[in-house]
């Protein structure tokens, strides 16, 4: 019979190997195919193993990666920039739009671009700061930079007219007499070039953006902005009544129909045909920064600084260049 040790093995019996504590410590004592007990020689260094290859080849294709997304992304910018023939140049946010037979001009918060036929572009010389466009007879251009009215006939040379109109936005009557507002201070620049405050600190219409001009009453004209909405005054800013909340803008007035008004919201283009008592949104739905008229036919600029143009202003949106 036999008797169980204290170690509960039957007595007699050698114990068994334990695992070794640490796997790592094994198989580096099989690694040289030396037998356990045999004596250590000097410590040979080893090439990584095949986990250590594999974290190594991990890290590479991840930097790989990364490389090529930024620059599948870089090209990506730089294609779609050039790409698209429609746009106008450049990244400055758009401000206005005005157009005349002698072309487009587009005022944005860093300086003028103008172009003959929408598709050649170049930079007026004028002051690199925002800029405001309007036209409103079909042949002059007013342009208000650093604190100057000028007017423009061939997008080439700017005549001075007025001096001291401190402003952001600008709208012109077909008489000459040309509207400047900034926050909401509005001024009427006379055709001798005399700056007068028509609306100095009042709190309503206010924060504006946009103006536009009666075609046929020098006391006429709409005011607007992203927090006031769209305001109306036929009494030369002596008073002012709300026609919309909506935020607006751009505001056009038709030359033809002075009843007839286009505000640009960030929704697309809203028309009233009853002097703002009522609208209906036209089918350009796209976010519109500049409005502009001229021949009968509506302009629009998008945040996508595109051009676009309407026989009516309702439908039959397109871009005036196309490829």
């Amino acid at each position: 019979m036999t008797m169980d040790g204290p170690d509960g093995r039957p007595t007699g019996e050698e114990p068994a190997v334990e695992p070794a504590a640490d796997a790592a410590d094994g198989a580096a004592l099989a690694t040289n195919g030396e037998e356990p007990g045999a004596a250590v020689g000097p410590v040979r260094s080893r090439p990584p193993g095949l986990a250590g290859r594999t974290r190594h080849r991990g890290i590479l294709w991840a930097g790989v990666t990364v490389i090529i997304l930024f620059v599948g992304a870089l090209l990506f910018a730089i294609l779609g920039s050039r790409g698209n023939a429609d746009a106008v140049p450049g990244a400055d946010p758009v401000a206005s739009l005005a157009v005349i037979r002698a072309g487009y001009l587009v005022g944005t918060t860093g300086g003028l671009a103008v172009s003959p036929d929408g598709r050649t572009w170049s930079v007026a010389h004028l002051p690199a700061e925002l800029v405001a466009v309007a036209a409103n007879d079909g042949s002059t251009a007013y342009v208000l930079a650093g604190g100057l009215v000028h007017t423009t006939t061939d997008l080439k040379t700017y005549t001075d007219v007025a001096s001291g109109a401190t402003g952001t936005v600008i709208a012109a009557h077909e008489r000459g007499v040309v509207i400047v507002g900034q926050g909401n201070r509005v001024m009427r620049v006379g055709v001798d070039g005399i700056v007068e405050d028509l609306l100095p600190g009042r709190s309503e219409p206010s924060g504006l953006r946009a103006l536009a001009a009666s075609s046929t009453d020098a006391n006429t004209f709409l005011a607007g902005g992203p927090v006031s909405g769209l305001w109306e005054t036929t009494d030369g800013a002596t008073t002012w009544h709300q026609l919309l909340r909506t935020p607006i803008q751009a505001i056009l007035m038709d030359v033809a129909n002075p009843k007839r008004f286009f505000v640009g919201t960030d929704g697309g283009i809203l028309v009233s045909t009853d002097g703002g008592r009522s609208w209906t949104f036209t089918s350009f739905r796209l976010n519109t920064e500049g409005l502009a008229q001229d021949g009968g036919r509506i302009y629009a600029i998008a945040s996508d600084r595109v051009i676009y143009s309407s026989p009516d202003g309702v439908t039959g949106w397109a871009p005036v260049v196309s490829g």
